[in-house]
């Protein structure tokens, strides 16, 4: 998915006049090069339209990727301007980049040097600017180990100003809106209780503060919500907690407002009776070494004050404020968590408020996209004309219709035919295609509601009546290769603690057989009324090699953190044709723990068992029965499909009121093989 916000105006300057400003801006800044990267302060995946740098410097809208300019002319402010990103997004950026300015550097690729094999090689000895609040310190740091072997290392200088917006005329304003309170009986645990498993983190690592500063985080632990960031019901603020106190700096467009005037009092209320103190956003970085000179048990000042970060979310920015917060009495001592924060880990597993919130609505988003899946086969049936980005506004009134939605959980991904087969495509005005019923139609969308979020993807081919041409044979066997690897996943039973990188070889091994792959994850973590990519677990990396996953230990800690029980996941095999088609199965999992009677007993009856996992699917939506090969099925995939479709039916089928065209549509779809 990916956050398909149209940076360009008739206004804009030209790719090569932005160039041409940032180059200038080098010149003043005594640079060579600048790195511009994807995330903005908090590392968000996804970012608010005035964090869109990169997308603004480049026209690339993808969520991933890291652009490098550098100035090798102080005359002609010629050099280079590359953008790193992965296989998902190597059609769009071909597409949106200029090739009269820039060089697609296709990430992973053979022969294709990382951005830092390029710096070391291209750039010896030269000075390269960044911002510090978008960069990871533990990124430079590894960066800065790299470069030191070089006879003439590349210096990596920090600017605070970041040069994107200085040469940024018309910038979108910062978001600054409402906070409201998730109720604890939607959260299931007090933000007191949390803040308490917080600090037993912290006394278990010999800490004494946490500073939190992924805005998922953030809203997570303080149970509150809002809606900074499109289709991301969180806000921009940074947290710490002491094992004396817990803080929460709000405010980020009104940084002087210390009293925090846009605050409602019912925020305010619940924030004074979880003993969490307010400040302003604006004098994080100045109230930050204070708090932690005072971080001791019972308010008394330790000689030395051990200040735990999250690798991934801990901007060199924040590292060199903490590292700079001793006094001449106490002394200030950054570390790292060993993988991930304890909020991160808390958050992925859900309790049982939380699971019964999600199940409740996954039937309600269900409901909805068999009204809208139903409503576009009739259409198909007499031959109206249906648009790609058209029919997306058909599908948010379905779900407006449902009790508690919120909003979309991403740009719905609605694609057909060659569009589909770009993975993360978002239908635009000008460029959109018209739904052809002989052709495939993927549709990957999601949605927010006040107990739950989610991510579904089905693949249809529409013209399965007795006048309309039937799906191709390559196209039907690669859709049942896929329904393979996604049942196979969803009925799998493994030990507790498997990482997630050995699930993988559940979804891709029918594909392998074929000599197929697909270069997206197969699953990740799903927010409960929070973003619908969350961490730490994932399933799988991508289709990358072993050495790729290994050379950065975020992606390496990401495949091998174990699945557990309470977590809500992801399962979404696929398989893409370059310029053909594109095909997805995606479905949201809830992991339980299997009870022991459930197992063929061998041997001793005592013998202790080790845990074991398996999921639970709480979509309910039909698969594509026009796009299955049966000869490919056996006996118990078939079960598997049957099984499925019955769930569904009984499922959905109350739900439907006096919508016969979806009930009719539900009945034929899920009928038995």
């Amino acid at each position: 998915m990916m956050n398909g916000i149209d940076l360009s105006s008739s206004s804009d300057p030209t790719p090569s006049e932005k160039l041409t400003r940032l180059r200038t801006l080098l010149q003043t800044h005594n640079l060579d090069a600048y790195l511009v990267f994807s995330e903005d302060c908090h590392f968000s995946e996804y970012v608010a339209p005035c964090d869109e740098r990169r997308s603004y410097l480049s026209n690339f809208t993808g969520s991933a990727g890291l652009a490098l300019v550098t100035c090798d002319d102080s005359v002609t402010l010629n050099g280079d301007a590359l953008l790193w990103t992965d296989g998902r997004y190597f059609q769009q950026a071909n597409k949106q980049l200029c090739p009269l300015n820039w060089t697609l550097m296709k990430q992973f690729e053979p022969n294709v040097p990382s951005v830092e094999e390029y710096i070391e090689k291209n750039l010896q000895g030269k000075r390269i600017g960044l911002d510090p609040f978008t960069v990871s310190n533990a990124q430079i740091s590894s960066w800065r180990t790299k470069f030191a072997l070089s006879s003439s290392p590349p210096i990596l200088v920090p600017i605070q100003k970041n040069l994107i917006d200085e040469m940024w005329e018309i910038r979108p304003s910062i978001p600054q809106k409402p906070v409201c309170v998730h109720p604890t009986s939607l959260a299931g645990e007090e933000v007191s209780s949390k803040v308490s498993r917080v600090r037993e983190s912290l006394v278990q690592e010999h800490g004494h503060a946490t500073v939190i500063s992924a805005l998922d985080q953030i809203a997570w632990l303080y149970n509150l919500r809002g809606s900074d960031i499109d289709c991301n019901p969180v806000f921009f603020g940074y947290g710490v907690v002491t094992l004396t106190g817990a803080h929460l700096f709000l405010g980020r467009r009104d940084e002087n407002d210390e009293e925090l005037l846009w605050l409602s009092e019912e925020v305010k209320n619940h924030l004074v009776e979880a003993n969490v103190t307010l400040h302003s956003y604006g004098t994080f970085v100045s109230q930050l070494p204070t708090i932690l000179q005072t971080a001791g048990g019972n308010g008394a000042a330790h000689a030395e004050v051990v200040c735990l970060v999250e690798k991934s979310t801990c901007s060199m920015a924040i590292a060199d404020t903490i590292n700079k917060s001793s006094t001449e009495t106490i002394t200030v001592v950054r570390k790292e968590f060993h993988t991930w924060s304890p909020v991160e880990l808390f958050k992925s597993i859900k309790n049982q408020s939380e699971i019964d919130g999600i199940r409740s609505a996954a039937l309600q988003d269900s409901v909805a996209l068999i009204r809208y899946l139903a409503y576009l086969s009739s259409q198909h049936a007499i031959n109206a004309e249906l648009k790609e980005l058209d029919v997306c506004e058909i599908l948010t009134n379905y779900r407006n219709q449902q009790t508690g939605y919120k909003g979309d959980s991403f740009g719905t991904i609605s694609s057909s035919g060659p569009n589909a087969s770009v993975i993360h495509y978002t239908p635009q005005p000008d460029t959109q295609r018209t739904l052809n019923k002989h052709e495939l139609y993927l549709c990957d969308s999601g949605a927010h509601y006040t107990n739950g979020t989610t991510d579904v993807t089905r693949t249809l081919y529409f013209g399965d009546d007795q006048n309309s041409k039937p799906p191709s044979a390559e196209i039907k066997r690669c859709y049942t290769r896929v329904l393979q690897g996604y049942f196979a996943l969803y009925k799998a039973i493994i030990p507790d603690g498997t990482p997630g990188l050995i699930l993988e070889t559940y979804a891709r091994s029918p594909l392998w057989r074929d000599g197929l792959v697909y270069g997206h994850g197969t699953g990740h973590g799903i927010g409960c009324c929070l973003n619908v990519h969350e961490g730490p677990q994932s399933i799988g990396s991508g289709n990358l090699p072993g050495n790729i996953i290994r050379e950065s230990p975020k992606r390496l800690a990401m495949c091998l953190e174990p699945i557990r029980a309470g977590m809500y996941i992801s399962n979404e095999p696929g398989y893409y044709k370059d310029g053909e088609f594109g095909m997805r199965i995606e479905s949201d999992l809830i992991v339980h723990p299997v009870r022991h009677d459930a197992f063929h007993e061998c041997g001793d009856t005592t013998t202790v068992r080790q845990s074991f996992l398996e999921f639970e699917c709480v979509t309910k939506v039909p698969m594509c029965r026009t796009l299955i090969d049966l000869d490919l099925l056996n006996n118990e995939e078939r079960r598997w499909v049957d099984e499925y479709h019955r769930e569904v039916q009984e499922a959905i089928l109350p739900l439907l009121d006096h919508d016969d065209c979806a009930k009719r549509w539900l009945m034929t779809e899920t009928a038995p093989l």
